[in-house]
């Protein structure tokens, strides 16, 4: 079905043109970054429902006439929700023009997801013409507004200097205050920034910690970079098996790069038996889900990047 943002392997929906996910080469370092991933489902108002109270269906047709009724009623959720139902097309006919202006109706209101869904619309030209810098504008709204996912995603342009000027620094409090609200991509990259030393002193141990508490919140980087600590023995003792297990777990959620470092561990008979033919299906799994690396591991038939 029709959505407001394309759901893209390793690009974050609001950023202009950064790289993608670092993937692991065995010739540098261990990382798997957060700093792009595909943006969930936008979140619709608690309050709606139907007459009797209950949740109606999302982006059922009852689903957007609730909307439409709490919109007319001055719920600026309501019509940020109902926004995004004209611009998929669900519960009600396709209307990308009409759900925008809902999204910057509801944004200037003070929703600030609608700030953020906005921005997005404004970046890509969805129901609104492309205008880059009045979507910058939009999403720093949506952090002034307290919306962890824009303050994660403000996090990234301003660390890879597109769009902002750069400052790891600012990067590094804009990552710490989402990953206090629960973002876990944000913790995610906030180790990454204690790993490598980028706008933060680096601690191995905390970055390890927040690894973990990334990767019991199920974001794929997390559990990815907490596999590769265990791998290296960085920050914790190293432990082969418990890498395994993070990686396959990761590999199995649909996870790119879990399947891409999984596939390595049977190539090069890290913690297992060398099984070329299985790291190959991993790398293919990979390729499948998103992997550049993964690919070229496919067409060459190794992982090893430095071959002619």
């Amino acid at each position: 079905m029709p959505r407001l943002f394309r759901v893209l392997p390793c690009v974050f929906a609001l950023t202009l043109g950064l790289p993608g996910c670092q993937e692991r080469d065995r010739s540098g370092p261990p990382t798997a970054d957060a700093s792009a991933f595909s943006r969930p489902e936008v979140t619709r108002p608690v309050a709606l429902g139907g007459a009797d109270g209950r949740l109606t269906p999302p982006g059922s047709a009852e689903d957007a006439e609730g909307a439409r009724a709490q919109c007319e009623a001055g719920s600026a959720p309501a019509c940020g929700w109902l926004g995004n139902l004209l611009i998929a097309g669900r519960g009600v006919g396709r209307d990308p023009a009409r759900g925008a202006g809902l999204l910057l109706q509801a944004c200037k209101a003070g929703h600030a997801r609608s700030c953020l869904n906005a921005s997005g619309a404004l970046r890509d030209g969805v129901g609104l013409p492309r205008d880059p810098a009045h979507s910058l504008v939009l999403l720093e709204r949506a952090v002034e507004l307290g919306d962890a996912e824009a303050t994660y995603g403000l996090g990234v342009l301003v660390m890879h200097g597109t769009g902002f000027p750069r400052s790891p620094e600012r990067a590094v409090r804009l990552y710490k205050n989402a990953c206090a609200k629960g973002f876990a991509p944000s913790c995610t990259n906030l180790g990454l920034a204690l790993t490598r030393g980028t706008g933060v002193p680096v601690d191995v141990a905390e970055a390890v910690r927040l690894f973990r508490e990334s990767c019991d919140a199920l974001d794929a980087n997390g559990c990815v970079n907490l596999a590769l600590a265990y791998k290296e023995g960085r920050g914790v003792e190293r432990d082969l098996k418990r890498a395994h297990a993070l990686l396959f777990d990761t590999c199995e959620r649909g996870g790119a790069l879990g399947c891409y470092n999984l596939g390595t561990h049977f190539e090069f008979a890290e913690g297992v038996e060398r099984n070329p033919t299985r790291a190959q299906a991993l790398y293919a799994r990979a390729c499948e889900l998103g992997s550049q690396r993964a690919c070229r591991a496919v067409q060459r038939g190794t992982a090893t990047e430095s071959l002619p």
